[in-house]
């Protein structure tokens, strides 16, 4: 299963920055399916989300009213840095859940978690920086390997 998911990241479909919405939809469609084994791909509904500095295609995907996130690296070496952050931050509570990623660098899927774009208006609200302490301090007493090198980047 996790192989196969494997194979649709690497097949040149998953470059949503350069190609249409359907074949950066696609693999996203097809390797949840396969993470949820059993489940057949058109079943998924997925929608393509724009997101930050990464040329990783990001898709929102959606079976049965649950929500995932699965994205699909270009350069193997910023999968494997995020999904090692992802995991962390998931392992301590910081984090969404992280459900499945490749050793490679190819993918990883996680709990989809609504949010909003932090801005000026949004920090100034009442409890932001509160919640936000909190879990910083959190983060900083954990006990996860933050020391560890991941790829050629130290973690």
């Amino acid at each position: 299963m996790v192989e196969i998911a494997k194979k649709l990241c690497a097949n040149n479909l998953h470059m949503a920055s350069f190609h249409s919405s359907y074949s950066a939809i696609f693999p996203s469609q097809r390797a949840l399916a396969l993470f949820l084994e059993g489940v057949e791909p058109e079943s998924i509904q997925c929608s393509l989300i724009r997101s930050g500095l990464s040329n990783a295609s990001v898709a929102k995907c959606s079976y049965l009213e649950k929500n995932y996130l699965v994205k699909c690296f270009d350069n193997p070496l910023e999968g494997i840095v995020e999904s090692s952050w992802t995991k962390l931050a998931s392992d301590i509570g910081v984090g969404p859940i992280l459900y499945a990623s490749d050793a490679k660098g190819k993918y990883l899927i996680t709990e989809f978690v609504e949010g909003k774009t932090l801005d000026l208006s949004l920090a100034r609200t009442s409890g932001f920086l509160e919640n936000f302490a909190k879990l910083l301090k959190k983060l900083h007493t954990s006990k996860a390997p933050f020391e560890q090198k991941i790829g050629r980047a130290h973690v």
